[in-house]
C-alpha cells in the first residue's frame, strides 16, 4: 500500500492535461496511443540534439518509464525511432486479454491562485474528436474522413506514394494541412534517386566503344579449332594472343607478345 502524496483531485487534474499529450491531434506523445483504445496518460521528453528520449506513461492499470540514447551522450537517435511506438507496442502486449478501464472521475481542485489560464476548460471526452490521420488513404477518402474540419489541401511529387493518395498530414496554424502526390516527377525513374535516368539503360552522352579500337581484348575464338576453347594461331605482332602450336614437340608454348 502506497502513501498518498497528492489528493484525488490534483491528481485528475494533472491526469487530464497529461491525457492532451496522447490524445491532442498536436500531443508530442500520439504515438503512445494504444490499439485497444485504452486510455492513456503521460509525459515526453528530450535532451539537447535529441541524444536521449523518454516517455513516461500511466494507464488505470500500470505506469511505465522508457527512455532511448547514448550513454556517452554522444549519438543522435534517428528520426525512424520513436520511444512513444515502444511504449505502445509494450502495452499492446500487456493489454491483451484485458478490459479496457477509466481513469477515476474525480472533482476539479481548488486553485488558490489566479493562473493566467485558470479558467481553461480542462474537460475531456474519451477519445477527442480531432481530426484522424490520413496518410495512405486516396484524396476521396481523406475528404470523407475530414469533413468537418477545415482543412488545406497541397499536391507534392513523390516516387513512392501513388498519385492521388496522401503522402502527409500535419497541423499549421490551426488548420490541417493534408498533401497529396502528384506521382513521380517527370523523368524520375528511379525512386531512389528522384530526377535521375534510369540506369540500367545506357548513357546517351556516353559514345559507344570501337570494337575495332583495341579497347575490347576478348580474343577470337579459331572456327577451325576443336572446341576446346583454344585460341586463334593469330600474327602477335598487333598484340593479340596466340594458342599453342599443335606441331610444337618441345611441349613449350607461344608466348602473349606485350
Amino acid at each position: 500500500q502506497g502513501t498518498r502524496v497528492l489528493n484525488q483531485e490534483i491528481a485528475g487534474a494533472a491526469i487530464d492535461v497529461m491525457r492532451l499529450v496522447v490524445e491532442s491531434y498536436e500531443g508530442t506523445g500520439r504515438d503512445a496511443a494504444l490499439s485497444s483504445g485504452q486510455v492513456v496518460a503521460g509525459k515526453t521528453g528530450t535532451s539537447e540534439n535529441y541524444k536521449d528520449s523518454w516517455f513516461c506513461g500511466i494507464t488505470p492499470q500500470m505506469s511505465v518509464a522508457l527512455w532511448m540514447g547514448d550513454p556517452s551522450n554522444v549519438a543522435q537517435i534517428p528520426s525512424s525511432i520513436s520511444v512513444c511506438s515502444a511504449f505502445a507496442t509494450f502495452m499492446n502486449a500487456y493489454m491483451e486479454g484485458r478490459s479496457v478501464q477509466e481513469f477515476p472521475k474525480v472533482a476539479a481542485p481548488t486553485y488558490t491562485k489566479k493562473f493566467k489560464n485558470a479558467d481553461l476548460d480542462l474537460t475531456l471526452t474519451s477519445p477527442l474528436s480531432g481530426p484522424k490521420d490520413t496518410t495512405g488513404m486516396t484524396e476521396e477518402e481523406a475528404r470523407a474522413l475530414l469533413s468537418g474540419h477545415t482543412v488545406v489541401y497541397r499536391e507534392a511529387y513523390s516516387d513512392t506514394v501513388p498519385a492521388g493518395s496522401v503522402i502527409s498530414q500535419f497541423s499549421e496554424d490551426g488548420m490541417v494541412v493534408v498533401v497529396i502526390s502528384k506521382g513521380p516527377e517527370k523523368g524520375s525513374t528511379d525512386p531512389t534517386k528522384p530526377g535521375t535516368t534510369d540506369p540500367t539503360k545506357p548513357d546517351p552522352g556516353q559514345p559507344t566503344p570501337d570494337p575495332g579500337s583495341g579497347e575490347n581484348p576478348t580474343p577470337t575464338p579459331d572456327p577451325g579449332g576443336s572446341g576446346s576453347g583454344e585460341l586463334s594461331g593469330q600474327d602477335n605482332e598487333g598484340g593479340a594472343p596466340v594458342a599453342d602450336d599443335p606441331d610444337d614437340d618441345d611441349g613449350e608454348g607461344v608466348s602473349v607478345a606485350g
